[in-house]
């Protein structure tokens, strides 16, 4: 509303409570006249009220969580961030820095890690920074491995390509006389019989070919 530079006071005033939601018109009402009646006043008043931060700097510091969707890393960088804005400079003071750390670790959500790092002193802010590049490059490495050498599944590689062709059997088959026994094949005196019946056969049809002319 200031940048209407031709509006008069009483304009930009009334221009103000027009907009305003329900709740914040109630609390326009209930302001004292030497204030809603002079812009330059109501202006600083309204700024407090509706303008300034939910919070400070320094509490969202102190109240930060790790997300969900985070990393540690990423975990890390936010909180440095954060650290910075409420002006608590670690880098600086060890003390800072040993309270920032166990700030940091108390808030991870990987027990793994957490353990891990509770048994280590880091003399500089880039020393923990390293253990957590470190520590996600492993898991990293470890997914793809996981990945790569996943077992196949056996099955994949018995879906019939092509027109179903039966198997064949590796088997051999010996055809044998019916009327001979298994046990019998390799005996020399049962091949002698077996000729000399045949001998007989061809004697008795010579005899019965020479009666019956």
């Amino acid at each position: 509303m200031a940048s209407q530079g031709g509006w008069s006071t009483k304009t930009r005033i009334q221009e103000l409570k027009l907009k305003l939601p329900v709740s914040a018109r109630d609390w326009f009402n209930q302001l004292p006249k030497s204030v809603s009646r002079d812009w330059k006043e109501l202006s600083s008043e309204f700024k407090k009220r509706y303008c300034k931060a939910r919070s400070s700097y320094s509490e969202r510091y102190f109240t930060m969580a790790m997300k969900d969707s985070e990393t540690p890393l990423e975990f890390f960088y936010r909180l440095n961030s954060a650290a910075g804005k409420a002006d608590i400079d670690f880098r600086k003071s060890s003390k800072r820095l040993e309270k920032h750390v166990l700030r940091f670790i108390t808030k991870l959500k990987d027990a793994r890690l957490k353990n891990s790092l509770q048994g280590q002193r880091f003399r500089h802010i880039s020393d923990l920074e390293y253990a957590l590049q470190q520590d996600e490059d492993v898991w990293r490495t470890g997914d793809q491995d996981m990945t790569t050498t996943k077992p196949r599944d056996f099955r994949a590689d018995n879906i019939p390509r092509g027109p179903f062709k039966p198997k064949r059997m590796n088997r051999t088959y010996v055809v044998r006389d019916p009327d001979s026994e298994d046990s019998d094949d390799d005996d020399p005196a049962n091949h002698k019989g077996s000729l000399k019946s045949d001998q007989d056969a061809r004697d008795q049809a010579e005899c019965d070919f020479r009666v019956y002319p």
